[in-house]
């Protein structure tokens, strides 16, 4: 049995997917898994503060201590400022992905 789930968001927000992952999240959580939610590339722009669906669901997986987490060389080049972001979100540096992904019996990629 799975014990643990990464859930990889590379969709901006207002995309499908991007609220598919989120939602794969929450039902993961509530099944009692371990999830952790990695937003990379264009998934950082759902971390970012604004009244998305989405980003409003984050905001309350974070709340239900759900563990969020982003690549911050993405958050660079998106030119957000770390203060945009929701509160609660870690950022990774590039070796850390690995890591986290790794420590994960499961991937899912949104």
């Amino acid at each position: 049995m799975i014990d643990s789930i990464c859930i990889i968001i590379t969709k901006p927000q207002g995309e499908e997917k991007a609220l598919l992952g989120v939602l794969t999240s929450w039902a993961s959580m509530i099944s009692t898994l371990d999830v952790r939610i990695l937003c990379l590339e264009e998934g950082v722009y759902n971390l970012v503060r604004c009244a998305s669906y989405s980003t409003c669901l984050i905001k309350d997986f974070l709340k239900e201590r759900g563990r969020v987490y982003c690549l911050k060389n993405d958050i660079h080049e998106k030119e957000i400022n770390q203060g945009m972001l929701l509160e609660g979100v870690h950022l990774l540096e590039e070796t850390e992905v690995s890591q986290l992904i790794d420590s994960c019996q499961s991937t899912a990629i949104f």
